[in-house]
């Protein structure tokens, strides 16, 4: 009896749940979509900490505002050494200050493509009327991308190379601007010349020429002519009379290294003193700290899994700078050198240099590596980084102005006795920096200085009236 009541129980209840089949199947879709879209949710925008799994030694520690520390943007350290400007068969060197009027108007004007994404005939006549403007260094067209203003129809989506000239010249009333790429090998060579591509864009602003004749009046412009030395058929604009640069004394300031210790390194560092040298840090990243100069060498040891290039090192190299300590001065990129160093992981090496810029010219003579920042780049981190903790805030005064560096032939004349002078690269202005009465000021003078091919140091220019260099301290 009890079982047949216990039957009959369940054959309601089996009923029951049967006639709300569909309510009870709707209802758990509808629990499934929601939780399909939860997790849906969290996947996409799930971020891991890479940067703690792949490598414990990355600290983003700046320094702060009250130690002169700041960020600095890509556009702002990609800027030329020199510009030139062409008008009328004549020819102009606009130094200072004042050549960021013209770069800085063409990376504010977009860029037309109007070739079908095919570069063009490159054509080393100099224009009549233009600019040409030279880096200090071959610069990575995947770096110009993120500082110039392309077109969607932009022929460098897959390009790759190094850009080491601008030209802007008028066609027909039109504006152009042209992307010179190095040849691979020895991009001064002669044979190489016509080996040389040019990419070229139309300027959205012809106003450009307002610009360039602004320019040429300035004070700070010289009128230059073009000279070849040796083999070297590439012209190199140099002034046609002596030039009057202005000299400083600027006041040194100091930064603590423990800034830069808390910056670069994981805790607990451990602190070893040495003959010329204190180390902070373990085996795996350390810094070498040389008091007397008052500068550092940070060196990261660590291996990434990580071997593909997400970015170029000069944007990481950037980033990590604005990251651990910031900039101090103002700095250009000066010398950018990548090559592959291990051929079965295609890993490569950059080396990469900023060098301090004081009203349009660089400091040069690398006293103590005060006006330089190096770092050496492999995948996608800092293998090395190199600088002084000594910087230059601001002008104490500013001296008459010198009437005596040379002019343009007495260049050419002093290079002409150095041996292999086809090898020279470049020529330019830079600071020589002394220590002056006393060791918190230092003094900077205008000279003239030349590199070679495939040499990253600058060379001062020795000329006949001058005391040997080994006693110039330049």
């Amino acid at each position: 009896m009890l079982m047949k009541r216990f039957t009959r129980q369940l054959k309601k209840s089996y009923s029951a749940i049967w006639n709300k089949i569909e309510f009870i199947k709707t209802v758990l879709l509808t629990l499934l979509i929601i939780l399909s879209i939860f997790l849906t949710y969290n996947l996409w925008t799930f971020t891991p900490n890479n940067k703690v799994l792949e490598n414990e030694a990355t600290i983003e520690t700046k320094i702060p505002q009250d130690e002169d520390g700041k960020s600095e943007k890509l556009a702002n350290i990609i800027q030329p050494r020199k510009i030139v400007l062409h008008k009328g068969g004549e020819h102009y060197w606009s130094y200072s200050k004042d050549q960021n009027e013209i770069y800085d108007r063409l990376q504010s004007t977009l860029l037309i493509s109007n070739n079908n994404k095919k570069p063009v005939e490159y054509k080393a006549d100099i224009p009549s009327d233009g600019v040409d403007i030279i880096y200090p260094t071959g610069i990575p067209v995947d770096v110009l991308k993120e500082t110039f203003q392309f077109s969607k129809d932009n022929p460098f989506e897959n390009k790759k190379g190094n850009v080491k000239r601008l030209r802007v010249f008028e066609t027909d009333g039109e504006w152009n601007l042209q992307f010179i790429f190095e040849p691979e090998g020895n991009p001064y060579e002669l044979d190489q010349l016509k080996e040389r591509v040019a990419y070229q864009f139309q300027l959205s602003d012809n106003k450009i020429k307002t610009s360039i004749d602004k320019m040429i009046s300035s004070q700070n412009t010289a009128q230059v002519e073009p000279f070849e030395l040796g083999e070297n058929k590439w012209p190199f604009y140099l002034p046609v009379d002596k030039l009057k640069i202005d000299t400083y004394l600027y006041r040194a300031y100091q930064l603590d290294i423990n800034l830069f210790v808390r910056a670069l390194l994981p805790s607990n560092v451990v602190t070893e003193h040495m003959e010329d040298r204190i180390l902070y840090g373990k085996s795996k990243s350390f810094i070498a700290y040389y008091e007397n100069e008052n500068k550092f060498t940070y060196n990261s040891n660590w291996n990434s899994q990580d071997n593909v290039m997400r970015q170029n090192p000069i944007i990481q190299s950037l980033d990590f700078i604005n990251n651990h300590a910031g900039w101090t001065d103002k700095y250009h990129l000066y010398y950018y050198n990548d090559s592959t160093i291990d051929d079965e992981t295609t890993n490569s090496q950059t080396e990469i240099a900023y060098q301090m810029i004081i009203n349009g010219f660089p400091v040069l003579n690398n006293f103590n590596s005060i006006g330089e920042i190096n770092l050496k780049w492999t995948a996608n981190q800092a293998d090395e980084y190199r600088r002084s903790l000594t910087y230059l805030k601001d002008p104490t005064e500013i001296n008459p102005p010198l009437d005596v560096l040379e002019k343009g032939s007495e260049v050419i004349e002093a290079l002409s006795a150095v041996p292999n002078p086809e090898d020279i690269t470049d020529i330019t202005i830079g600071y020589v920096l002394r220590p002056a009465e006393s060791d918190t000021l230092f003094s900077l003078e205008p000279a003239w200085y030349y590199k070679s091919s495939w040499v990253k140091d600058w060379r001062r220019v020795n000329f006949p009236k001058d005391e040997p260099l080994s006693e110039q301290g330049g």
